[in-house]
């Protein structure tokens, strides 16, 4: 896990400062003549919050167009390191709190999702848990299944990296499914619930990946075939443990 110097924490810490400055600013110059009154703290309170979001997601697109999250390894005490904590920064104190309670709508998730840089296809209401969202791909009409995680870093130790996640169009990630970075999942392909598709997998088009199943790194699912098992293989040719000991 990297470590946050002071002197980067400092520096990011002047982001939220930012938005702190705009939110009490903002609220103070439209309710200002509000009249005192019962709910002149709730009207204050409410606007404020809604100020916060917009300001902190406004800020945060501006950072990404400004120094795009790099894709692929990032070094130890790199410019792109830099980058990264100002990205990571942003999901610890705001947006994975929001992502993880399931305290939005599903409808109203789409919306949050895409103004943090996904790219969801038309009618995608995802229910799942989606990290890094601008490296996040999702084809039309496909199913996010509740707690489906797409998750396009990987962290091994100190090493670092990011990859692009590419979900097909009619795909289906089922409830607890696991989709890591650089995986592509093609269309009208099924990830069963609970299974799990390693770094920079390829499932094929109409291909099938059992429940609970774990397809290693770097392996690629022919299109229609069925895949099951840890480490999963092609279902066909399987024999079943009665069966052997019949």
């Amino acid at each position: 896990m990297r470590i946050i110097s002071p002197t980067r924490a400092f520096c990011l810490s002047l982001l939220f400062v930012l938005v702190l400055g705009l939110t009490v600013g903002t609220t103070w110059l439209i309710f200002r003549h509000v009249p005192p009154g019962d709910f002149r703290g709730v009207i204050l309170v409410t606007a404020g919050i809604i100020f916060f979001c917009v300001y902190s997601i406004a800020e945060y697109r501006l950072i990404v167009w400004l120094w795009p999250l790099p894709e692929g390894d990032i070094g130890e005490g790199s410019r792109e390191e830099f980058i990264y904590h100002a990205h990571l920064i942003f999901y610890l104190m705001l947006f994975y709190s929001i992502i993880h309670s399931q305290i939005l709508p599903v409808p109203f998730r789409r919306l949050f999702c895409q103004a943090l840089g996904a790219h969801l296809g038309r009618n995608v209401f995802p229910a799942g848990i989606l990290f890094d969202l601008p490296f996040v791909f999702i084809g039309d009409d496909a199913v996010i299944g509740y707690q489906g995680v797409l998750c396009p870093h990987l962290i091994i130790g100190k090493r670092l990296s990011h990859a692009r996640i590419r979900i097909g169009k009619n795909v289906t990630i089922g409830i607890g499914a696991v989709v890591y970075g650089g995986a592509v999942v093609g269309d009208g392909a099924i990830i069963s619930a609970g299974a799990i598709i390693g770094p920079h997998v390829i499932v094929g088009e109409n291909a099938i990946v059992k429940p609970c199943s774990y397809v290693k790194a770097h392996t690629h699912v022919p299109p229609g075939e069925t895949w099951c098992g840890v480490p999963a293989t092609a279902e066909s040719g399987r024999t079943s443990p009665l069966e052997s000991h019949s």
